[in-house]
This record gives structure tokens, sequence and C-alpha cells, in this order.
């Protein structure tokens, strides 16, 4: 019985991380200049209703609820004893160290936070791909039925069929991998989902459309709170296009490029790039401080 490799150190790349905070400085940076002066922000600043940012709070705390709870379901589907308190604090700490490096990387370390919490290497490497597959399949799907513009119709389209090939190669050479006798603990957890987990996954993937729908009224709440109304299902649709930007490996958890792509396809339904810019700067300050406030009482 060969031993379980310990979770991959993923910071140890500081040049490249420092390149990426450049690129994310510099693309935020040419936003702000393009997009603000100062008449956009005194009327932002007019418009601002406090009921609405208080708000966010509890729904952001409500989203990384859901996304635990996920992991722990799974992780329950393999017979992995673990209290849901201890997911929930190994997922907060993984989400809050995605936010500082390149392309949600530090997601990855959830593996080492569940390790500290006696969960085997195979077993969270398992839970984390079964939960990221249903993840972004759903991701996928859930724009379709979403009524958008032609030009967004057509994005959405093409991101959706990108994302299906992407996790029919991810399928076919997870397949190809375990058959050849690689990854055999990953293999045997498959086999057990397939065998005895079947309820667990779909239970995850109804969580995971109640956190996409949780997701969306985030959103709509932080446009509401900058005083404008848009339509939910549509506010759902665009986050989610441009939730799959922040994988893209150019800057810090998508810090610019996300912006850039909100303006973008907001645009596309005449939302004003003041508005698009200020209300995804929120929400990154509200992340920032929330994951700042978990680094300092969860002591990781």
């Amino acid at each position: 019985m060969t031993p379980e490799k310990p979770a991959p150190d993923i910071g140890k790349r500081p040049l490249w991380f420092f390149i990426r905070c450049a690129v994310a400085a510099g693309l935020l940076a040419a936003l702000v200049l393009l997009v603000f002066n100062r008449e956009d922000s005194k009327r932002l600043l007019e418009n601002v209703r406090a009921f609405h940012l208080v708000a966010l709070v509890p729904l952001l705390c409500l989203f990384l609820f859901l996304g635990g709870l996920n992991i722990w379901i799974l992780l329950r589907g393999l017979s992995q004893p673990v209290s849901l308190s201890s997911v929930l604090s190994a997922y907060h700490l993984s989400w809050a160290a995605s936010l500082v490096l390149p392309a949600r990387t530090g997601e990855l370390g959830l593996l080492y936070f569940l390790k500290q919490k006696k969960i085997p290497l195979a077993a969270s490497s398992t839970v984390f791909l079964t939960d990221k597959i249903i993840t972004f399949f759903l991701y996928a799907v859930v724009p379709f039925f979403v009524w958008l513009p032609d030009s967004v119709n057509a994005i959405a389209s093409r991101t959706g069929f990108a994302i299906f090939l992407l996790l029919g190669v991810v399928l076919l050479l997870s397949t190809i991998f375990f058959r050849s006798g690689r990854w055999a603990n990953l293999a045997r957890n498959f086999e057990t989902f397939r065998r005895n987990g079947i309820g667990s996954l779909a239970l995850n993937a109804a969580v995971t459309l109640i956190k996409i729908a949780v997701m969306g009224g985030i959103y709509t709440v932080a446009f509401l709170s900058f005083g404008m109304t848009v339509p939910y299902a549509t506010v759902t649709a665009l986050a989610i296009l441009t939730t799959f930007v922040s994988f893209l490996p150019l800057s810090i958890s998508g810090l610019g490029t996300v912006e850039a792509a909100a303006i973008f396809l907001f645009g596309r339904i005449s939302v004003a790039p003041e508005i698009v810019l200020a209300v995804y700067l929120l929400l990154r300050l509200l992340n920032y401080g929330y994951a700042l406030f978990l680094w300092l009482f969860l002591k990781p």
C-alpha cells in the first residue's frame, strides 16, 4: 500500500504570483479610470441603499454554507466520518485562499484543510472533482433556460458548449486513467459513488441549484443597493458567465478580467458600465472583508 501524497503546495511560484498581481492591478486601475468620473461617483454614492448593503452579508454566508454543505454531502456518500462544522471550516478557508491566488487555484486548498481533518487525500480529491463537475454542468445548463438578448445568448450558448466539451474531455481522460490502473484510490471512490452514492450526487445537484439561486440573489441585491433593478433571471445567467472568466489564469481570482467581462455582458442589456463596475467592486470588497475575518478567526 503506497502512502498518499501530500496536498500540493499551491503558492510556490512568487514571481508568477506577483506578475498576476500586477496584471490584476493594471486591469482594475484601467477600468476605474475609464469608467468612473467625479459625477458618476457622486451619483452612485447618493443612490446607495444601506438596507440592501446589509442584506448582502447573510446572503454571502448562506452561499458559502451551501458550498460547504455540498462537500459534506459527498463525503458522507463515501462514508467519511466527518462533522459538518469541520467541513465548513475547511471550505471557508479554501474559498478565502481562492480570492488571492490565480484562476481560483486556492480552492485546491480544500484538499489540504480536509487532510487536517483526517480525510484521506483520495476521498477529498474525489469529492472536489465530483462537486466541480456537477457545478460546472449546472452552470452551463442554467443560462439556456433564461431569456437573453441575441448577442448575449450567443455568448452563453458558446460558453455552455465549451464547458460541456471540457467536461466530456475530463470524463474521458478520467476513464482512461482509471482503466489503466492509475489513480486506483480515486477509481475506487468513484465506483463507490456509482454503487451507493447516487442519492448523494442528486442531493449535491439540488443544493447546487439552490446555491446558484442564492448567487443570483446576491447580484440582484447588489444592483438594488445602487438603485438599479435588473431582472433576477438575467442577472443570474450573466453572473454565471462572468464566474467562468475567474477561472482563466490571467490574474488573481479573475480580478480585473471578471469586471471587464461583466461590463461587456451587462452592457448588452443596457446597464451603465459605472453601475456594473460599482457592483462588482462592492462584492469584491465584501468577499475580501469576509475572507480576512475567516483567516483571523478560524486560524488555519
